[in-house]
């Protein structure tokens, strides 16, 4: 143990004489913040969850000046001495890109590699304990000092304390000591290489955060500090960093017959679905489709250690990945299940809080049963057709009725819940695709030469400014045409060579009837006097009735806009049967067992 003169020249001043009493008469719990530097002991008797019998931890505040302090404490540290020193390393908000939480993390190492020291890191904030599972650290549950400080201890994967039997006992449970993340190796050295994908992440993520804030998508402070806190590239290992922070989903699970099964959702849907879902602290949340687990973090990151996350997927293998990676990422408030989403977890109901990232034909009966009395469930149901929202539901006397919805389409559920969908190829080429879903009706074998047909055009004197969604018509026209609306996928090809025109450039919306086409196309208005221009809606129809079925698809268009367009929409799952009136724009959509009533009011 550094004799009171070197301490002296460490700590300085008044705050030395504080160390001094703590170190030798060990009754002083935490010591004031005085010149930037703080110092805790634990009381002999005292059997909180720290780590075990290390006597005294330091932890620096303002970056480099503290830490050289650290440094010249540390490289005192004299084998013979009775006691081990413990480095409690603050880098908060350092690992923004300045590089100074970079430069700490490499001189802590150096001071523990020259000097051979049982050396662990606590941090007081989520930004600095992510910094370090990045760099493969193993992180423990969170320590309250008595003064109010939320600690996070982290131990280097290898060092024997990470192994022995005290793990639980150090604040590092046994379960999370014993995971390693293998998506990032350890990092023992500092390397440019390292550094600057550190950077890199941080960067990127903060780009992407202030995208989503800019654009409103983002719109409470809990959301936006659980999406600034969570890595999402350490649940997408092997992803390119680029590509691991584009607001684009990442495919991560084909079933053998090439088909995505499984995704990371793209981030701006995530945010969007959190924000609807209006998460508090303290509160235990299911999730159904674990996926990468990245969603269940930032669940995790709003509940806060006085919550609960159980999220499910009923693949095995993704179940792993998620546990992996949540444990990589210091992640310990979520319960990660395999089993059938659509069945729930009852050993962890009633949940405050029910949220689904798969999609899904009806609402299971289990995740109503299991939602408290003044729960809220959030869930994207595929309505119709290809028709999909995200839509909230909470408890009314009759039943369930929404506080909102957004356009949302996930990978469907898989197990009793099942959505599955069938491709209908209408070229040679493989270029033109209807998604087809099982309350649809497609006669593959009369559409295989239908593009051949005479291409018979509608316009419907329905126009729409630039880059506003089309949502509501075409919820419109899922409940209103006989076969609802599918997507149609078009590749590039087909478009070069005239096959086919659509409304976008990754394809439209489209309809059968037998041997029949018809899917929506547009075109450009000619410019306003202010200069902005407008986009006409118009039908496509092939096949002997071609024109019948374009001409009644862009009746229907013409209806909705007339009378329905400033209607809002209303979704619900009544109790007890409501009948149906599409004359004055109330549907019902069947179900075995939950109908959803969609009502334009």
């Amino acid at each position: 143990m550094p004799d009171p003169a070197e301490r002296q020249a460490v700590f300085q001043g008044l705050l030395a004489m504080e160390v001094d009493h703590a170190v030798e008469w060990g009754d002083v719990d935490v010591l004031p913040d005085m010149s930037g530097v703080a110092v805790w002991r634990r009381h002999p008797a005292d059997d909180a969850p720290v780590l075990s019998d290390h006597h005294l931890g330091a932890f620096t505040r303002g970056g480099m000046p503290r830490f050289r302090q650290l440094s010249a404490l540390l490289n005192s540290y004299r084998s013979d001495a009775p006691h081990h020193w413990l480095a409690w390393l603050y880098v908060e908000h350092d690992c923004r890109g300045q590089g100074v939480g970079t430069e700490l993390l490499a001189r802590h190492h150096q001071v523990v590699d020259q000097r051979g020291l049982p050396v662990d890191v606590v941090v007081t904030s989520e930004r600095a304990r992510d910094f370090l599972t990045f760099h493969g650290y193993i992180a423990g549950l969170p320590l309250h000092l008595p003064s109010g400080p939320r600690l996070w201890p982290l131990r280097r994967p290898g060092h024997p304390a990470a192994r022995s039997d005290q793990a639980g006992r150090n604040g590092v449970p046994s379960a999370v000591a014993e995971v390693v993340s293998t998506s990032e190796p350890t990092f023992t050295t500092t390397s440019v290489e390292r550094v600057t994908m550190l950077r890199e992440a941080s960067d990127l993520r903060t780009n992407l955060i202030d995208q989503l804030c800019a654009e409103d998508t983002i719109r409470t402070s809990a959301v936006e500090v659980a999406m600034r806190r969570t890595p999402r590239h350490l649940f997408l290992p092997g992803v390119p960093m680029q590509q691991a922070y584009a607001d684009e989903p990442v495919y991560t699970k084909t079933d053998t017959c090439g088909t995505s099964i499984s995704a990371a959702s793209q981030p701006r849907i995530v945010a969007m679905m959190l924000e609807q879902l209006d998460v508090r602290s303290g509160q235990r949340v299911m999730e159904a489709g674990a996926g990468t687990g990245y969603n269940a973090a930032l669940l995790a990151a709003v509940v806060g250690d006085s919550g609960r996350v159980v999220t499910i997927d009923v693949d095995e293998d993704l179940v792993n990945g998620a546990r992996k990676s949540l444990a990589a990422a210091g992640v310990a408030n979520v319960d990660v299940v395999h089993g059938d989403g659509a069945l729930g977890y009852s050993e962890g109901a009633p949940y405050d809080r029910i949220i689904a990232t798969v999609g899904a034909y009806e609402t299971p009966a289990a995740w109503l049963k299991q939602l408290a009395p003044d729960g809220r469930l959030v869930v994207p149901l595929r309505l119709r057709g290809a028709a999909s929202r995200s839509i909230i539901f909470e408890r009314y006397d009759g039943g369930w009725r929404d506080q909102g919805s957004e356009l949302a389409v996930f990978m469907p559920l898989r197990g009793i819940g099942d959505d599955a969908r069938r491709l209908v190829s209408l070229t040679p080429e493989l270029d033109v695709i209807l998604q087809v879903h099982k309350d649809q009706e497609v006669e593959a074998a009369a559409l295989a030469d239908v593009l051949e047909t005479e291409r018979r055009k509608v316009w419907t004197d329905v126009f729409f400014p630039p880059m506003v969604p089309y949502e509501w018509m075409d919820l419109w026209l899922a409940c209103r045409l006989d076969n609802a609306i599918m997507r149609m996928s078009v590749q590039p090809t087909a478009v070069q060579r005239g096959a086919v025109t659509p409304m976008f450039s990754w394809g439209a919306m489209a309809t059968t009837r037998g041997a029949d086409l018809a899917y929506l196309t547009t075109r450009p208005a000619l410019a306003r006097p202010d200069g902005s221009r407008l986009y006409e809606v118009g039908v496509i129809g092939h096949g002997p009735n071609g024109r019948d079925l374009a001409h009644h698809v862009s009746e229907e268009i013409r209806s909705w806009y007339t009378n329905y367009r400033s209607r809002e929409v209303r979704f619900e799952i009544p109790d007890a049967p409501i009948g149906a009136d599409p004359a004055v724009g109330r549907f019902v959509l069947a179900r075995p067992h939950h109908p959803i009533t969609v009502t334009w009011e």
